[in-house]
């Protein structure tokens, strides 16, 4: 991981960036092709920002390479 922050972003802010329904997040989480939610309370989850950020990046990168 390029970087190591442990900054959390909450569902809002993971919507602002990827701007995929929370359904459409829960099954790319299944099957493995999003990041893991953890669970920071009893209804309550969030996403580490630097493996957002870097899923983000591998989509670019991956764009970019199919150019």
């Amino acid at each position: 991981m390029a970087n190591d922050s442990k900054n959390l972003i909450d569902r809002k802010e993971r919507a602002r960036r990827v701007p995929y329904s929370d359904v459409q997040i829960w099954r790319m989480e299944r099957e493995g092709k999003f990041p893991a939610r953890i669970s920071i309370g009893p209804n309550r989850v969030a996403w580490l920002e630097s493996e957002i950020d870097a899923w983000v990046q591998a989509q670019l990168d991956n764009r970019d390479q199919n150019l």
